[in-house]
């Protein structure tokens, strides 16, 4: 057999077709090749092989939505802004906080027992405007998680816990009387 490299264009097309009519793998033998990885790497090689459940957060309660009507210490201004969002497997309750003259985002995911990762991006409305970098951070056990240093914008946040990505609507990070200046 001709090295893969040295195969004429209709030869790799023959190659591909047959490798195309392969039947899978039986998920027997799949399970059986991923026990083979040392345990630390077996629970990583399964869930990236596991299909992705892509869900979406609502948000249920935002701080700065309170009426004036409010009783109690709820109707106190405050710059700090506590959202709660609920998803179908879990919640996630973010406080959002300015701290020298930066944001900071500190949260729990309420509901599972696991570690995760957290995506934040920066959205940006002029396409010449290059976006900051997303920021990635681990969250633990508990599900508690922070990010510092964030500057004022619009951004969106993504959850990966196990085989399920969590989407949340946009959130604006600013002071109360800045808001809709960004």
């Amino acid at each position: 057999m001709k090295p893969i490299h040295d195969l004429s264009d209709d030869e790799w097309l023959q190659l591909v077709q047959r490798a195309a009519a392969l039947p899978d793998a039986p998920a027997a033998l799949l399970r059986a090749a991923l026990t083979l990885w040392p345990a630390p790497l077996a629970p990583t090689v399964a869930r990236a092989a596991a299909p992705l459940q892509l869900l979406f957060a609502a948000l249920s309660f935002d701080s700065w939505a309170l009426s004036a009507a409010a009783p109690g210490m709820r109707s106190l201004p405050s710059d700090v802004r506590h959202l709660l969002y609920t998803a179908t497997v879990c919640d996630i309750d973010l406080r959002i906080a300015p701290v020298d003259g930066r944001f900071e985002v500190a949260g729990q995911v309420l509901g599972i027992d696991e570690v995760g990762t957290l995506k934040l991006v920066r959205w940006v409305d002029d396409p010449a405007e290059d976006p900051s970098a997303a920021l990635v951070a681990d969250f633990d056990e508990l599900g508690e998680f922070r990010l510092r240093g964030l500057s004022p914008g619009t951004y969106s946040l993504t959850l990966r816990v196990g085989a399920d990505e969590i989407a949340l609507p946009r959130i604006e990070i600013a002071l109360p009387h800045d808001r809709g200046a960004l």
